[in-house]
């Protein structure tokens, strides 16, 4: 998640839960920028 935010060089992100075990989402705010990430958790027993 670190990486991904490093990434975006925007002054304004939006970061995006869908809940418990489920990808969450950091994409730039504005509509010309092409950052979109997904990070997808990993379960470990």
């Amino acid at each position: 998640m670190k990486e991904a935010l490093h990434t975006i060089k925007d002054e304004e992100i939006n970061i995006k839960f869908n809940g418990s075990m489920r990808p969450i989402i950091i994409e730039s705010t504005h509509q010309k920028s092409i950052y979109l990430h997904l990070i997808s958790p990993v379960r470990s027993f």
